[in-house]
């Protein structure tokens, strides 16, 4: 199943390579700053968010072509939130797929790392809160893991409900609050974020 999905993973870099064109813009959040804000951090493990980037004209071409995916709506790397059951950190079938993806991605490039933001609705203590977005970042974390990638690529915290996803006092606002944020803090292709 691992090498199916290598090739997958490979073939579709490689066809984003021949269509690529032009610069690459990058976006995503700032590493510090939201830690900075944040409560209840934990390291998963000691990580190095090395910018060496020094690399062979095909890692190039991969690097560049997996760096289109992060901006292809399409392509599970530009999906980066994982929902959750209320009062749950088990993860759901349909967002195995999408974390295989980001695993293969972490695998290919080892200088990347990502930082798994762990989130929960405003209902509960703010306690409870903290260590529920902390046991869903885990989960995460063991699960990328589990797949392959070093545990000095993840950094895990938990926001609990500080960082709501959709004002609103309804199921469907909460639905969306419960969850892991992917945030890549290096993507190991020679920049950042």
């Amino acid at each position: 199943m691992k090498k199916v999905l290598w090739l997958v993973v490979a073939i579709t870099a490689l066809a984003l390579a021949g269509c690529a064109s032009g610069p690459q813009t990058k976006s995503g959040s700032s590493g510090a700053g939201a830690q900075r804000g944040a409560t209840g951090t934990s390291r998963y493990g000691i990580g190095s968010n090395g910018t060496n980037g020094q690399q062979s004209t095909g890692q190039g071409q991969q690097s560049q072509a997996s760096a289109n995916s992060f901006q292809n709506p399409k392509s599970n790397l530009n999906k980066t939130r994982i929902y959750f059951a209320f009062n749950s950190s088990d993860i759901k079938q349909k967002y195995k797929n999408i974390l295989n993806t980001h695993a293969q991605y972490l695998i290919n490039h080892p200088k990347a790392h990502v930082r798994l933001e762990g989130n929960t609705d405003p209902r509960g203590t703010r306690e409870y809160n903290l260590a529920l977005g902390e046991r869903r970042a885990k989960s995460v974390a063991q699960y990328l893991e589990l797949q392959g990638v070093s545990s000095d690529q993840i950094t895990t915290i938990s926001f609990g409900e500080e960082r709501l996803a959709v004002q609103g006092n309804n199921p469907q606002a909460w639905s969306k609050d419960r969850r892991v944020h992917i945030v890549y803090t290096n993507k190991g292709n020679g920049g950042q974020g």
